[in-house]
């Protein structure tokens, strides 16, 4: 699995979700983070596992206390993927754009019956 699967895959879970929704806006102890969730103790640390594995979020040391942060560099590589991705399909919906205001060429009347039969018009 790439680094870009495993940060996305880590956002498929709400919770997961909402961690790093609050952890955006700025550190965090595990006990801030855990006041707003009815969550117990050991299952906001997977969550918490899984994010900084996967790369979200990393731990600081701060005195007596471990604070958590989101790591810029999860969410530059999925900014970067989402740039592409946007300019893929504006390149694409230009072209189909640039398609549709070509002028059609007139038809000649019976073509498409001749076409059909096998032949061709006279």
């Amino acid at each position: 699995m790439s680094n870009l699967d495993r940060l996305f895959s880590a956002l498929g879970d709400p919770t997961r979700r909402s961690v790093v929704e609050q952890l955006s806006r700025g550190p965090c102890t595990v006990g801030d983070l855990r006041t707003p969730r009815p969550i117990s103790a050991p299952a906001l640390s997977r969550h918490l596992r899984i994010l900084e594995q996967c790369g979200w979020i990393e731990r600081r040391a701060q005195g007596a206390y471990r604070r958590l942060a989101l790591r810029s560099a999860a969410l530059r590589a999925l900014s970067e993927w989402l740039r592409r991705q946007e300019k893929a399909w504006k390149e694409a919906a230009e072209r189909k754009e640039s398609s549709l205001q070509k002028p059609e060429r007139p038809r000649r009347p019976g073509l498409q019956k001749a076409r059909r039969r096998g032949r061709r018009p006279a």
